[in-house]
Formats: C-alpha cells, sequence, structure tokens
C-alpha cells in the first residue's frame, strides 16, 4: 500500500509518523505521486478545504488529515474517505509546557483551579493508526481528548524532584472524554499524568 505524508511546522507528529508508516511496512512515497492510495497531511491553523483541493488533484481512497485546529469544516466534493483527528497538549518533543516551565523560579505557582489534559505522541500515533484501521465512513471526525486532568502545581512539584515514577506498563481504554473512542476500544498506555512525568524524566535525564 502506497501512503504519502504532507507535514506542516509540527515535526512532532510528521516525523513519529513517518517513522511509523516505515515500520508497519507500508511504501512511503512523495506525496504527488498518482499512485498513492493513502494520503496523511498533518496541517496547524490551516485552510482545510486547499487540503481537500490538492487531495482532490490525486487518486487516493483515504485521505487522514491530522490538527490541533477544532474549528475545521470542510467544503466542496471528494471521492474518497475524510478522516480528521483532531488532538491537544501533546508532549514528547523539544518544545512543550514542560520544558518551558522548568525554566520558571522555584517560588513560582499557577492558580489551584489551573488543570491540563496531556496526551503523549507515542500514544497520538497509535490513536491514528487504531482509528483509521477502525473505521469507515464517508467523514469520519474524532476529538481525542483524555478525560483525566493534570493540576499544573503538581507539574511544577515534580519538575523540582530529583526522579519520579510513572506506569507505562498499563492499557487504558476508559480515559476518553468522548464514549465513541472508548466503544471503539482505542487503548492508551499513558494518562495525563504520567505522560507530564514521563516528558520531566526524559528532561532530567537530557541533562546529565
Amino acid at each position: 500500500m502506497k501512503i504519502g505524508l504532507i507535514g506542516s511546522n509540527n515535526n512532532l507528529i510528521e516525523n513519529n509518523l513517518r517513522k511509523e508508516i516505515i515500520k508497519r511496512n507500508y511504501e512511503l512515497v512523495d506525496s504527488n505521486d498518482l499512485e498513492m492510495e493513502i494520503l496523511f497531511y498533518v496541517i496547524q491553523n490551516s485552510d482545510i478545504n486547499k487540503v481537500i483541493k490538492k487531495a482532490n488533484s490525486l487518486n487516493i481512497r483515504n485521505l487522514i488529515i491530522i490538527t490541533e485546529d477544532r474549528k475545521l469544516s470542510i467544503e466542496g466534493s471528494f471521492n474518497y474517505k475524510i478522516w480528521i483527528l483532531n488532538f491537544f497538549n501533546i508532549l514528547g518533543g523539544k518544545n512543550n509546557d514542560i520544558i518551558e516551565w522548568s525554566k520558571l523560579k522555584d517560588d513560582f505557582r499557577f492558580s489551584d483551579s489551573e488543570y491540563k489534559s496531556y496526551i503523549y505522541i507515542s500514544d497520538v500515533i497509535n490513536a491514528i493508526f487504531y482509528i483509521w484501521l477502525s473505521s469507515g465512513s464517508k467523514i469520519n471526525i474524532y476529538d481525542i481528548i483524555q478525560e483525566d486532568k493534570t493540576k499544573l502545581n503538581d507539574i511544577l512539584d515534580w519538575i523540582n524532584k530529583k526522579s519520579i515514577k510513572y506506569d507505562d506498563e498499563k492499557m487504558y481504554n476508559y480515559n476518553f472524554k468522548f464514549d465513541i473512542l472508548r466503544k471503539m476500544g482505542l487503548e492508551i498506555r499513558l494518562n495525563s499524568d504520567d505522560a507530564v512525568k514521563k516528558v520531566i524524566n526524559n528532561l532530567k535525564e537530557n541533562k546529565k
């Protein structure tokens, strides 16, 4: 199966997606290859209809759009299946909240009411393929949001500890905000807290 990949400024998703395509023994081809069957398109704050126009010029069967923009809307006609997968607060790269907060003064604190839900990049990549291969309507739109949230002041406390433990052996299939993902059987390895702890541990290891 020939797969094309078009990226954006989000190198974290693009680079990991590229590795996974190759790992799964798909043939990664140029995004203008007319024999391409599947096109993955990573976009940020882009006009989705430009993406549709690009895809319409190709002979593809599936278009999978990965984005962090929930305001996208589809216009126009197309003769292939579309997946729009929205992710939020992805961790795992060199630029994220945790790295920026590690530079804050030790006495800095957030409001006790401030929380965020995070997802680790490996779970993002797994979710992309799982949802694509498990659903097949003409238009498939999913917001991949974890139900649990991490207290921001807890993150500051973890940053200041020498080491923290996290569990990446469990698989969670009850942790999503929307029932459709749970019913589909999508699982993740790191909940929000453990995704944060993994990034902090990686950050500490890189400083040694």
